[in-house]
């Protein structure tokens, strides 16, 4: 699609506006156009690197471990606003619109939820005991997932109620997705496998791993459910 010389983190595609927005572990946001060989707009306000990038009501909005929130128009490029929720470095980002709820983890292991666009952050020290890489809301239950360094899924009732811990992998909790049309949430993990659980009750269901399956060999960082076709698509460590 396009040579951006920089590791990328997050990527969102804006086919209204027929860009691509890939945010960069320098704090850069790239707004790409597919087949153009550059960046049509290369923007910069973060100090340090954007990890979460999410479209909210036709904006983006990108979370950087400067704690930063940045609001972006993709028409222009322009810079709409920039919040600075926290001096922790934030690592997740989620959005459940039937609520109007940002939902923020970072690397102590904290959650915050602000109503979004004009709350102030609210934040619920330890859920995890450290970095939150994941969060999934779940409007129709209520129920907020979240996973990170510690292993474990935590899912609790709402933002202030005790959660669930589950200890779900041998390593680090990477990514979270809900099957949407399933009975399950899938989960991938540094220790090489995707896992489903049951939506419900969040017992294992299964693990995609090797030898029984065809699978990754290495860390599994990103997951993407495509519910028109039903196929998870899984991407890690080992390119593949």
């Amino acid at each position: 699609v396009a040579e951006t010389g920089e590791r990328i983190f997050a990527m969102r595609v804006v086919p209204q506006h027929e860009l691509i927005a890939a945010a960069t572990m320098s704090g850069d946001l790239l707004f790409l156009r597919p087949g153009e060989p550059v960046p049509v707009r290369k923007m910069r306000v973060h100090r340090k690197a954007a990890f979460s990038l999410l479209e909210i009501g036709g904006s983006l909005v990108a979370a950087g471990s400067d704690g930063l929130l940045s609001v972006w128009d993709p028409a222009t490029g322009n810079a709409l606003q920039l919040l600075q929720c926290t001096q922790h470095r934030l690592r997740a980002a989620a959005y459940c619109e039937q609520q109007g709820v940002l939902l923020l983890g970072d690397h102590t292991g904290a959650l915050m939820r602000m109503e979004w666009p004009a709350g102030k952050p609210e934040r619920l020290e330890g859920r995890h005991a450290s970095t939150i890489f994941c969060i999934l809301p779940d409007p129709a239950s209520g129920r907020i997932i979240s996973g990170g360094l510690d292993a474990q899924l935590v899912v609790s009732r709402g933002f202030d109620s005790d959660g669930v811990r589950i200890p779900a992998h041998r390593f680090c909790i990477h990514a979270i997705s809900d099957l949407r049309g399933t009975p399950w949430v899938a989960t991938a993990s540094r220790d090489r496998t995707v896992r489903l659980w049951d939506r419900n009750d969040f017992r294992l269901a299964g693990e995609i791993s090797q030898p029984n399956f065809v699978a990754h060999n290495h860390s599994v960082n990103a997951l993407w459910w495509d519910e028109d076709r039903r196929r998870l698509f899984t991407a890690g460590d080992d390119r593949q």
